[in-house]
């Protein structure tokens, strides 16, 4: 999962630096992200862990490992009636990111497992609008000593 959320941010980060995201950003783990971010974070991405898990497939000694990432996008609001293009352009441009073949981290995985909008007026009473988006990531392995 370390090695995962580390080649996650990387890509994010040189994403960005290359123009291809437009965000200003990416925090690693929810606790680094300060209680009012600064205006000049913003857009922002942060990545956190959203667990594994384990399925037996049937009819053969292999399993499916997956590893869930959380991935929060957050934009100021300045326009209202762009606001929602905004957050939905940088969703687009984070999935098309993590979805290039240079960026494929383990044996595939599933973007949006579940995708969780947000609207909300932060303390320095300005409003925010983020996704928060469950990623699956999952690998083949061999499953031993399954009797």
């Amino acid at each position: 999962m370390k090695s995962l959320i580390t080649s996650i941010i990387t890509a994010l980060r040189n994403a960005i630096t290359a123009g291809d995201i437009n965000a200003t950003t990416v925090y690693k783990g929810f606790q680094e992200m300060p209680a009012i971010i600064p205006y000049t974070a913003y857009p922002y991405i942060a990545i956190d862990d959203g667990g594994e898990r384990v399925e037996d497939n049937s009819a053969a000694e292999t399993q499916t490992r997956y590893y869930s990432i959380v991935v929060e996008m957050g934009i100021q609001v300045i326009n209202q009636e762009t606001s929602l293009d905004e957050i939905l352009d940088l969703s687009d441009e984070v999935k098309t990111t993590l979805e290039k073949e240079t960026n494929r981290f383990l044996d595939g995985h599933a973007w949006g497992i579940s995708i969780t909008p947000y609207i909300e007026q932060g303390a320095d009473k300005n409003f925010y609008r983020g996704r928060r988006v469950i990623i699956d990531y999952f690998k083949l392995e061999d499953n031993y000593g399954e009797y």
